[in-house]
């Protein structure tokens, strides 16, 4: 990402994928037509139906990057 200018950024609740817990998403495209996403994954859901009791170093989040090179122009 450095050195690239930031064109627009999309966020908010990302589309449901069955058996996959719902999360976040931010989606940054870039002005040479590059695209950023980044996702969030968690047990925060499986921790809170939990009957026990949990400790912070319980719950887990991750961060998903996905990049996307911009197309390469035709001669």
């Amino acid at each position: 990402m450095k050195g690239k200018t930031v064109e627009k950024v999309e966020y908010g609740i990302r589309e449901g994928i069955k058996q996959v817990h719902g999360s976040e998403a931010i989606i940054v495209y870039f002005t040479d037509g590059s695209i950023m996403g980044l996702g969030t994954g968690s047990n925060a859901f499986n921790v809170a139906e939990s009957e026990q009791p949990f400790r912070a170093e319980d719950l887990h989040v991750d961060f998903m990057v996905h990049w996307v090179q911009p197309l390469k122009k035709k001669s």
